[in-house]
C-alpha cells in the first residue's frame, strides 16, 4: 500500500486483517531526501478460531460508504446548509452554509469507535460524538491552519498542532468508552483518554461543518462497538529507526 508523505515523529497506522497466523515479514520502502531506504520487521499473527473471527465481524454497528443512500443520517432541523449526496462519487456532503451544520444519528451501543474519511473546503469539519441531535459540546474538529481540537465537556477544550489543510482526506478516529474518548487523525494519536466529566456515551453521533459559506465532504463513517463494554485497537508496536 501507499501512503502520504511522513514528518518527522508522525506515526504509519495500517488496518487489515489476516485469513491465517504465521510468521511474516512487514517491509516499508521509501525516500528520505535523496536517499531511497528500505527496513524489514519480523511480525508474528495469531492463528484465529473462526468464532474469534465471527465475534470480530459482528463488532461493526455498521458501514456506511454513502454508494447509494445516507444510511439514515438526519440533518438537524432549523440549522442551515444543504446536505446532498453523490451517488457517482460515493460522497455526502455539506454546503451552502454560514455557520454550524451537522447531520446525526443514533447507534446502539455505550461504548463505541467511530472512523470516517472527510475533507472541507473553508475553515472547520467536525466529527460529534456525543448529544450530537443537541448540541455541538462533545466533538472533535478539524481546523485549518490551526490543528485538531476536542471537547471533552462544557468549556473544556484539548487543541493539538496538526497543519490541517482544506481540501485534503484526512482519516478521523474517535474512541467513545467508558467515561473517556482517544482520538486519532490519519493513525497518529493525539487525544488519550480524556475524561468525560462523568457523562455516560449516547450513542447519538454526527459529522458536520462550521464557517462561511464552504463545503465538507465525508467518503464513509464506520462505527465499532466495543466488545464486553471495553476494546483494544492499538497499532502493531515496532521499534524506533533513526
Amino acid at each position: 500500500t501507499r501512503s502520504e508523505l511522513l514528518a518527522v515523529g508522525q506515526e504509519l497506522f495500517q488496518v487489515g486483517r489476516y485469513p491465517v497466523g504465521g510468521d511474516f515479514a512487514l517491509r516499508l520502502e521509501g525516500r528520505v531526501q535523496q536517499e531511497e531506504l528500505s527496513l524489514e520487521y519480523p511480525l508474528t499473527f495469531a492463528a484465529a478460531e473462526p468464532e474469534t473471527a465471527d465475534t470480530v465481524e459482528d463488532t461493526v454497528l455498521f458501514f456506511d460508504d454513502f454508494g447509494d443512500s445516507t444510511g439514515g443520517w438526519m440533518p438537524v432541523p432549523g440549522m442551515p446548509g444543504r446536505w446532498d449526496l453523490d451517488r457517482n462519487d460515493g460522497v455526502f456532503t455539506v454546503s451552502g452554509l454560514d455557520g454550524i451544520s451537522r447531520a446525526y444519528m443514533t447507534v446502539d451501543a455505550r461504548c463505541y469507535t467511530i472512523e470516517t474519511r472527510m475533507r472541507f473546503g473553508g475553515y472547520e469539519g467536525k466529527v460529534i460524538f456525543m448529544m450530537a441531535d443537541q448540541s455541538e459540546t462533545y466533538r472533535v474538529d478539524l481546523i485549518a491552519g490551526s490543528g485538531v481540537r476536542l471537547q471533552a465537556a462544557p468549556r473544556l477544550l484539548y487543541s493539538v498542532p496538526f497543519g490541517i489543510v482544506p481540501g485534503v482526506w484526512y482519516d478521523v478516529r474517535v474512541e467513545v468508552g467508558d467515561g473517556v474518548v482517544t482520538t486519532y487523525v490519519n493513525g497518529v494519536r493525539l487525544h488519550d483518554q480524556v475524561p468525560l466529566s462523568g457523562m455516560i456515551p449516547d450513542g447519538r453521533i454526527g459529522i458536520g461543518s462550521y464557517g462561511p459559506t464552504h463545503r465538507a465532504e465525508f467518503d464513509y463513517v464506520r462505527v465499532l462497538k466495543g466488545v464486553n463494554g471495553n476494546y483494544d485497537y492499538r497499532p502493531v508496536e515496532l521499534s524506533p529507526v533513526a
